[in-house]
């Protein structure tokens, strides 16, 4: 069964898609690329609910998750960044060779670390940009969007890799951590999100 802080994570996210798509037609097209990611982000956090709930093996799931992490700071990078698709290229060619190497069914601690340092390095480097040319800064959607993804990943990476390394030893109170922790983190990111969708509109507007 679900706890309190699965459903509060969540109702955290379906919160941030409801708002999303409510202003939908208001935004500017990189802001609909995120909206599609962060639809596609929900469907796969049910799909972890469902396996969760009926004991089934998740972990492709929690692989998609890194994948759709990589694609969308993949067009964040080339997008705002720097528009230089081979690095992309090499990155995914290592992705998948890593993938190869232990399967989509079982954690990849190797390619879990390169979504993450990808994430931080790429919304890192774009606050910083925006920081240093836009003067209305926190009315730029990019901005909370960039920022809601820095703290997530970042935040969360070290979490997992603890327990990556010490789940034989201590299972049920890492568990427990880990689903309240992330909780937590996933209401504040979305709370990011929602406000870059209401940013987006008051540009329109």
């Amino acid at each position: 069964m679900l706890t309190f802080f699965d459903i509060l994570l969540n109702l955290a996210c379906l919160s941030s898609f409801i708002v999303g798509i409510g202003l939908y037609n208001n935004y500017v097209y990189q802001t609909k690329v995120f909206f599609y990611f962060i639809t596609i982000s929900l469907f796969i956090q049910i799909a972890l609910d469902y396996c969760y709930i009926n004991k089934i093996n998740n972990i492709i799931f929690f692989n998609l998750f890194n994948i759709l992490f990589f694609l969308y700071c993949s067009y964040v990078f080339t997008k705002h960044i720097v528009n230089n698709i081979f690095i992309i290229i090499f990155l995914s060619i290592t992705m998948s060779w890593l993938f190869y190497i232990k399967g989509i069914y079982a954690f990849n601690i190797y390619v879990f670390i390169l979504c993450s340092l990808f994430t931080c390095v790429t919304n890192s480097i774009l606050i910083l940009k925006l920081v240093k040319k836009d003067d209305l800064l926190f009315n730029n959607p990019q901005f909370y969007i960039s920022a809601g993804l820095l703290i997530f990943m970042f935040s969360m990476s070290a979490p997992l890799l603890l327990m990556n390394y010490m789940v034989i030893y201590n299972f049920k109170i890492l568990g427990k951590f880990y689903t309240v922790f992330s909780s937590i983190v996933t209401v504040i990111v979305n709370l990011f999100y929602i406000k870059a969708f209401l940013c987006s509109k008051k540009q329109i507007s």
